[in-house]
């Protein structure tokens, strides 16, 4: 069994967006679309943010990665007609954990746009790395918000050990 070792933890409050489709225009030229880009943007913006404060690395090209991703969604007042069959309306109103998602958007295309952001905020190389994908997509409980939750992962044998100072620090020259 391979062990895995934390390299990156974030939260990125806000609705979960999924990665749209690329559009093309008539000259041939493709562009993502602009709530994606902007979505996109903000993620990598904060990854790189958290990766600054916390002196985070990005994963060397050649290491294999693993990534968890929960997505919160707000959960609507009325059950999805898809889930009618498991859920009566009071039934639906009246729980107050997590339910598991079943509705569009489809999860592959709401983890394109972290895995996306993560490759664009330099976490990693290439996101051909990522050889493991945990996802997971539920309706929010009572008190939760919106949210993306997400965990990076690298095996084990590839962490960098803690860089100690092996020598003590010089005394600061008190008042005089």
């Amino acid at each position: 069994m391979t062990e895995w070792g934390d390299h990156f933890l974030g939260v990125v409050y806000g609705k979960p967006q999924a990665l749209q489709r690329h559009r093309c225009l008539k000259s041939g030229r493709t562009y993502l679309p602009a709530p994606s880009r902007k979505e996109m943007t903000r993620i990598a913006e904060y990854i790189s943010d958290k990766m600054a404060d916390h002196d985070t690395e990005m994963i060397p090209r050649g290491v294999p990665i693993t990534a968890h991703i929960i997505f919160i969604h707000k959960k609507p007042a009325r059950a999805p007609e898809c889930m009618a069959q498991f859920w009566t309306q009071k039934k639906w109103r009246a729980t107050t954990h997590r339910i598991a998602k079943m509705t569009k958007p489809d999860v592959d295309n709401l983890a394109k746009l972290v895995i996306d952001a993560c490759t664009q905020a330099g976490l990693w190389h290439d996101d051909g790395q990522v050889v493991q994908l945990n996802v997971y997509d539920f309706y929010a409980g009572v008190i939760e918000e919106e949210k993306t939750i997400f965990r990076i992962s690298v095996e084990a044998k590839f962490m960098v050990a803690p860089r100690y100072r092996s020598d003590p620090l010089p005394e600061t020259p008190g008042p005089k």
